[in-house]
């Protein structure tokens, strides 16, 4: 038995599995499922931006998100995140990100904008297949990429489960709050 349970992104699912909320094959049929639901979503892509300052981040992103799909997907660390959006929006993040003086910009090998709206007829088709699937509670603390927070309300980690797609994975929020619970 485990104390507390996290995983990034499709890495949840191993957290729903060592957690109990799901058995391990029905990880292995939702992550398929997810999976094949993901690449056939298309559009847009994904970049980390490395050794910079969540507020210079947050400034570009805001300066941009009026124009169309950018956003903060990943809150891997205090300073390292993933952008994801649409291509000539990320393309000029890029150059903001670049003179506020981002140590890297490393671009992703992805097919479409993940953690984002553009992953909303996934998500809604996810959930259709999720429905027919029974969460159990968590035996565990169980963290959300969702909330960063602990989750043990079954509902709440199924509807999650499926919102992650669109959602940001607040990874540094759940190590945060990790520590600060131990």
């Amino acid at each position: 038995n485990f104390q507390g349970v996290a995983g990034h992104s499709a890495g949840e699912f191993c957290a729903l599995a060592a957690s109990g909320v799901l058995t391990f094959e029905q990880c292995l049929r939702v992550v398929t499922i997810r999976g094949k639901l993901m690449s056939e979503s298309v559009g847009g892509s994904m970049f980390a931006v490395i050794d910079l300052a969540l507020d210079d981040v947050t400034d570009v992103i805001d300066q941009l998100k009026e124009k169309g799909i950018i956003k903060i997907a990943n809150y891997n660390s205090l300073r390292q995140f993933v952008i994801s959006g649409e291509i000539p929006l990320l393309e000029e993040a890029k150059l903001l990100l670049k003179t506020k003086e981002a140590k890297k910009i490393i671009d992703l090998n992805v097919s479409c904008a993940f953690h984002t709206s553009m992953m909303e007829v996934a998500g809604k088709e996810l959930g259709d297949f999720l429905e027919k699937i029974e969460f159990r509670p968590p035996n565990c603390e169980f963290y959300s990429n969702v909330t960063g927070k602990i989750v043990s309300n079954t509902k709440t980690i199924k509807e999650n489960t499926i919102t992650q797609l669109t959602s940001s994975v607040r990874w540094t929020d759940i190590i945060l709050n990790m520590v600060s619970n131990n």
